[in-house]
């Protein structure tokens, strides 16, 4: 919602290196689905019976029991923090498994390479944003990995923003990088008066996020100011006063403080939540009135307001929390606008109460929402209100003029006018409270990411840069396109390009096993016929309420000139269809994300967009949970399968409330303490669900050390445990490759350290 909006969503998450991650995933996927040359196969026949086996994890007795129910866990010892460094080098021992076995692959894997940073410009530049008298953008230098974070005085800057006025260089993530060995900025703050900003890095994946304050007017960092265990920090408004959240040892952020800067007493506490299922943070209102802190579960909310000119005063709270109202807070002219969950529907609606009288019992209805649409997130102007809306999977924007003074059934706002096929809409900064405009990027699986302004008063659209991708001939491949980044002088004349004259994207209706119907999105080739013929590859979700965005990804064709089809399956647990969808796949509904997976895997084949014994499967955190229990409940669905940092041991994560997340993560999956939550774990679990004697897909498990989401010992467990019970052939591998110094997320290095 708006409490996320920070500086640092102008700046889109640009570094170079993604294309190793992209080209190994595609020269396993090209192995394990058959489609080297013959001469490669033979090699790679020869490379394993030359080659050693895999590494072979030893088994410990561990005997286990919850609720009348006692179960032997063998690799329990790898999850023990005692036993980290016979873990650690059991993985090094899988990396250097892992790569003999790719290594007749490394030539494909360079030329994937070769072709992805082909796509890519030298310089990557994005337009510049105005707020207050400075325009904000970023770029990333040729040569270099990550983004630089740049200024430049508006008055006499010309119709770009370039060339008129002295560059300041905000913060250089290639700079910190160099200094930590690892480059991860998490939050990126400006003060009102645009002379400090606060950001925070991970210095090596862990998500142990450290506060740095910087002096824009001398470029020091003030090392008084640095503190250990942020997770989010705002600025107030009058004096220089900052709030900022610090975590508890599972990593759960639970304290807010109150630093001045202008003092050296140290920070103040503000408030503190005992609740282990409960996480802090602090915002602001776009207006700079109040300060937000938030107290949020995954089901509820409770909203504190700080007044940003009095950041000593008192605190006040919006609405007491309840069990399954979620509600997020706005400020406009005395007004609190609203997005709520309660009412009849699961779904966000747009309330508002005077400051003076926040409790639910004033909240008014500002606008209708349609029955089929969903409130997503809101963002709020000086004169206009942008309500951003999904229909039928697809996201719309809404504007409402400011002030109103027409009922709530009469009140309809303007629809912004987009192009048919867009599928991701990424707001740009709009920190300027008084701008007259909004800063879109839009983006599809065909259109390369456009960015324009769109004018609140006139509804006119400015176009500002789009990515262009041009054929050039003489290729090993069918066709290779490279990137050009065209900008040109604003002007309201919005012809999007898009790559529709090469490749087809379209959004099929797949019945599940209950009759639910379910998005599934498709993506391939102008070339591919569909007979059946073609490698397919299936992508999913699905938990959280998050949406599995099909936004334009350059790395994508070398799979597509390759005559692969891409599908994403839009399965329930997600938020695609709103609240309800999510709902539905979630706790004891959980299993019917994996029906949905597997009815658009049988899609694919019945339809003739995939051969099937082509077809392969990719699921990240919760959709390698997905996928891993589809290929539990169906083995044979697929070829191949990529398990990126998975979720897959999730009875005994869910069982254990010291590590992190778990106690908030109840309100996704339960709480096995409860036995009907435990027997409904324990029935998909993908650890605890591996059948014996059984023909598995060919698997690579992707994880990373530093992981504080998901323990790298769960793709360790998932694996030892397959090769001891399963049947694992020559052509269906089971390969465990883990990066040995990031988190969750990886890096551009992710892969290339063993």
């Amino acid at each position: 919602m708006g409490k996320q909006r920070a500086l640092s969503r102008v700046f889109f998450s640009w570094h170079r290196g993604r294309e190793r991650d992209s080209a190994l995933v595609s020269s396993c996927l090209s192995r394990f689905l058959g489609s080297f040359k013959s001469c490669e196969r033979e090699f790679w026949s020869e490379r394993l019976h030359a080659q050693t086996r895999p590494p072979i994890a030893s088994k410990r007795p561990f005997l286990k029991e919850a609720h009348g129910i006692k179960w032997n866990d063998p690799y329990h010892w790898m999850s023990s923090p005692s036993e980290k460094a016979h873990l650690t080098e059991h993985v090094r021992r899988e990396n250097r498994y892992a790569d003999v076995i790719m290594a007749d692959t490394l030539p494909l894997q360079h030329r994937l390479v070769q072709e992805m940073e082909g796509r890519i410009s030298a310089e990557l530049v994005t337009p510049p944003e105005r707020w207050g008298s400075w325009l904000y953008y970023s770029k990333v230098p040729e040569g270099a990995e990550f983004p630089v974070y740049c200024r430049r005085r508006a008055e006499g800057c010309d119709v770009k923003g370039f060339m008129s006025t002295h560059e300041e260089i905000l913060l250089d993530q290639n700079a910190i990088a160099r200094e930590f060995g690892y480059a991860h900025v998490g939050m990126c703050k400006l003060s009102a008066d645009h002379k400090l900003l606060a950001y925070t890095v991970d210095k090596n994946g862990c998500e142990e996020f450290t506060l740095f304050v910087k002096d824009l007017s001398s470029g020091q960092v003030l090392a008084q100011h640095t503190v250990e265990g942020v997770v989010s920090v705002e600025w107030a408004q009058s004096e220089p006063s900052l709030f900022y959240t610090v975590a508890d040892n599972l990593m759960r952020p639970f304290k807010v403080y109150c630093r001045s800067l202008d003092s050296s007493t140290g920070s103040k506490l503000v408030l503190q939540e005992n609740d282990d299922s409960r996480f802090v943070d602090v915002a602001r209102t776009k207006d700079w009135r109040y300060l937000t802190l938030n107290v949020n579960s995954k089901t509820s909310s409770e909203v504190h307001l700080v007044d940003a000119r009095n950041p000593g005063g008192k605190v006040r709270i919006v609405e007491p929390r309840r069990s399954e109202v979620e509600y997020f807070v706005e400020h406009h002219d005395g007004f609190l606008y609203i997005l709520t969950n309660s009412g009849l529907s699961p779904n966000y609606r747009l309330v508002r109460c005077p400051v003076s009288t926040p409790g639910s019992d004033h909240w008014e209805e500002v606008i209708r929402v349609e029955e089929d649409m969903a409130i997503v997130d809101m963002d709020v102007f000086h004169k206009h209100l942008v309500l951003y809306q999904r229909k039928a999977g697809l996201p719309r924007v809404q504007i409402l003029d400011l002030p109103h003074n027409e009922t709530c059934n009469e009140r309809r706002g303007r629809e912004l006018s987009l192009p048919q096929q867009v599928c991701s809409i990424l707001p740009g900064v709009n920190q300027d409270f008084f701008s007259p405009s909004i800063r879109l990027t839009i983006n599809s699986p065909l259109m390369p990411e456009a960015t324009f302004d769109y004018d609140l008063r006139t509804g006119e659209s400015t176009f500002l840069q789009q990515n262009q991708y041009v054929l050039q001939p003489n290729t090993q491949n069918s066709r290779s396109l490279v990137e050009r980044s065209e900008s040109r002088p604003p002007n309201t004349n919005c012809v999007w390009r898009d790559l529709s004259s090469l490749y087809v994207c379209k959004q099929a209706i797949v019945t599940s096993s209950d009759g639910v119907h379910v998005p599934l999105t498709i993506f391939h080739s102008r070339n591919v016929v569909k007979e059946g013929t073609s490698p397919a590859l299936l992508l999913g979700y699905g938990a959280y309420g998050q949406i599995l965005e099909t936004e334009w990804c350059s790395d994508r064709l070398s799979l597509l000139d390759r005559g692969w089809v891409l599908a994403f399956a839009h399965v329930r647990g997600g938020g695609e269809l709103g609240r309800e969808w999510h709902h539905a796949g979630r706790l004891t509904k959980k299993c019917n994300s994996f029906q949905d997976f597997i009815a658009s895997a049988n899609y694919l084949v019945e339809h003739g967009y995939a051969h099937p014994s082509k077809l392969a499967a990719w699921g990240i955190s919760a959709g390698g949970l997905l996928v891993a229990a589809t290929i539990n409940m169906v083995p044979d669905l697929f070829c191949a399968a990529i398990l990126e940092v998975p979720f897959v041991d999730v009875c005994n994560t869910m069982l254990d409330p010291t590590l992190p997340l778990t106690v908030a993560d109840y309100d996704e999956w339960g709480n096995p303490e409860d036995p009907t939550y435990f027997n409904y774990i324990r029935e998909y679990s993908p650890y605890d669900t591996l059948k014996e004697r059984t023909a598995y897909p060919a698997l690579l498990v992707l994880a990373s050390l530093n992981d504080t989401r998901v323990g790298y010992w769960e793709a360790a467990k998932l694996v030892a445990k397959i090769r001891d019970l399963a049947i694992v052939g020559e052509d269906k591998p089971v390969i465990l490759k883990t990066s040995m110094n990031t988190g969750h997320f990886g890096n551009p290095n992710h892969l290339s350290t063993t």
